[in-house]
């Protein structure tokens, strides 16, 4: 018993050497600014990239939540209340008459904010960078506080107090560069923008836009902080409307032709951030985020280029979009070279060609825009073939159909119009089952919803244009040629395009052409028709083979 109670003794003392070292060995990796592995759910201790850790006990102790309350929550709670209560003490100075001496109040309350900050970093590390981030927003306050919120202003010169602002947060962004603090580098950021916004004057607030999407990416790059993209992918686009909503339909900006000059910084905004395109497929750097970061910058760029637009160039927004597809399309062709995300070269394509339909669509208005958008998607189905990618041909065709239901329920019909829409769903048709296999297209439906496009489009085309006594001819006719067509490319779909349509001809006929067209016509087309159903069907019977149930089942 005695035996065992040493050995006890000895295996609690070595575990409590073993912590003792762990402990160590966490301390010193904090000052190094390694990072730990936080994968086991009962790790005895995690810190983040700023130094902010919290130990963790086993929860066997039943002390780890008290701990964290303890020593972090009520260590930030202390923080913020002593942030507020120096801001306060400096705005009872300087109410009390003394402008001067509540600056230099705040600037060495700040100071010794920093001195606590080293003081502690050895001794209670997430302290000390709780510290540091409170010295940093009470400079910028201070700092802003010269001029802007406050009756008396120590600087009187706006621009001088901008400067000094930007100085302040310029050298934040510089020490978390230098910390590699993603989190110290989200807050300058953050201080920019709402520079830009109290600042109250157009040329800083549109120029911060490109700025900010400029460090975005080059940290991104430099660092792989995905968070700092994402979080600047939603402020910049808010800063332009934010922008906007202080100079709604100003006449003043109209007059004087800066709102021009907005555009050009959104553009620039949008361009930076696409470079996300070029990232290497490597570290955290994943498809998905890829993928979102890209909808997320064609989103709010689409939403505020829509804002300005609408204002600014309502009668004057096609050139605009000429360039935004210009634009796009070469910037396309650069990704299918030089991008290792495949998926985005066909987003800035089709982007490009949206562009490209608005602008259409500022030239031509309606309802002659349909037949050059319809038209437009045979351009942007070579575009696809060029790039084999399925993306482009499957929203390319979702376009299309919808395109097509906007021109059928919102416009005159027109026959050129009629026609030119089924001009390019046969077409489509072609390529695709021509290049199939380049596509990478498996199934049959995409091809087949053009084919029933075509089908109906051709006979309604030909209803429209022609005189009534010569429809039931013209549908024959067409069937013939589709028939023939099935002949020479072994395409059964046309072969059953030639059937109904010789039905559709026939039903015409019997339930139509017998009550208004004369004799003369109806005899030719009765006996044109009877024809050609006797003809086809001679040709099916000498097809079939005597054990054949079905025919020419294996051809596509």
């Amino acid at each position: 018993m005695g035996f065992e109670s040493d050995k006890s003794v000895d295996l609690n003392h070595l575990e409590l050497k073993i912590s003792s070292l762990e402990q160590r060995i966490f301390n010193i990796e904090s000052e190094l600014g390694i990072s730990h592995n936080t994968d086991h759910a009962f790790a005895d201790s995690v810190a983040d990239e700023d130094g902010l850790s919290i130990t963790k006990k086993n929860n066997d102790s039943g002390f780890g939540l008290e701990s964290t309350v303890g020593s972090f929550g009520l260590a930030l709670l202390g923080n913020i209340v002593f942030l507020f209560g120096i801001i306060f003490l400096s705005q009872y100075i300087h109410n009390n008459g003394f402008p001067i001496a509540s600056t230099l109040f705040g600037y060495i309350a700040t100071a010794g904010i920093f001195l606590l900050a080293r003081f502690a970093q050895k001794r209670v590390s997430h302290l000390s960078s709780m510290f540091n981030i409170i010295g940093q927003f009470l400079l910028y306050y201070i700092t802003l506080r010269l001029h802007f919120f406050i009756d008396n202003p120590v600087i009187t010169n706006k621009a001088l107090a901008l400067v000094l602002i930007f100085i302040v947060v310029l050298s934040q962004l510089a020490l978390a560069f230098r910390k590699k603090s993603e989190l110290y580098a989200g807050i300058a950021i953050v201080l920019t923008l709402v520079t830009g916004v109290i600042s109250d004057n157009s040329f800083v607030i549109l120029i911060l836009g490109p700025f900010i999407s400029a460090i975005s990416i080059l940290l991104f790059y430099k660092f792989d902080w995905k968070r700092i993209l994402s979080v600047s992918l939603f402020l910049v686009y808010l800063v332009f409307v934010a922008w906007f909503l202080r100079n709604p339909l100003s006449a003043q900006l109209i007059q004087s032709g800066f709102h021009q000059y907005c555009f050009g910084f959104l553009l620039a905004s949008a361009a930076i951030f696409s470079l996300i395109c070029f990232a290497p497929n490597k570290g955290n750097v994943t498809k998905h985020f890829i993928l979102t970061s890209v909808l997320i910058n064609g989103i709010n760029f689409s939403l505020v280029l829509a804002l300005f637009v609408s204002n600014y160039l309502i009668n004057s927004y096609t050139g605009l979009f000429i360039f935004i597809s210009v634009y796009c399309l070469t910037y396309s062709i650069l990704l299918k070279s030089r991008s290792v995300w495949k998926f985005t070269p066909a987003f800035y394509a089709l982007y490009g060609f949206v562009a490209m339909s608005v602008s259409v669509y500022g030239y031509y208005k309606l309802p002659y825009t349909f037949l050059l958008l319809s038209l437009q998607s045979l351009l942007v189905l070579a575009y696809a073939v060029w790039f084999r990618s399925k993306i482009i041909v499957n929203m390319n065709t979702v376009l299309f159909v919808m395109l097509l239901l906007t021109y059928l329920f919102s416009s005159g019909l027109e026959n050129s119009i009629n026609f030119s829409f089924s001009f390019a769903a046969i077409i489509s048709i072609i390529v695709i089952d021509w290049k199939k296999q380049a596509l990478k297209i498996d199934s049959a439906w995409l091809p087949n919803i053009y084919l029933v496009i075509f089908f109906v489009l051709a006979l309604f085309s030909l209803y429209k244009s022609l005189p009534p006594q010569y429809i039931t001819l013209s549908w024959t006719i067409a069937a013939i040629i589709y028939f023939i067509y099935s002949i020479i490319t072994h395409k059964v779909k046309f072969r059953w395009m030639a059937i109904f349509t010789m039905i559709s001809a026939a039903f015409y006929l019997f339930l139509v052409d017998l009550s208004r067209i004369s004799l003369a016509y109806r005899i030719i087309a009765f006996l044109f028709l009877a024809m050609i159903s006797i003809g086809i069907s001679l040709f099916y019977s000498k097809s079939k083979k005597p054990n054949d149930n079905t025919l020419d089942e294996n051809l596509n």
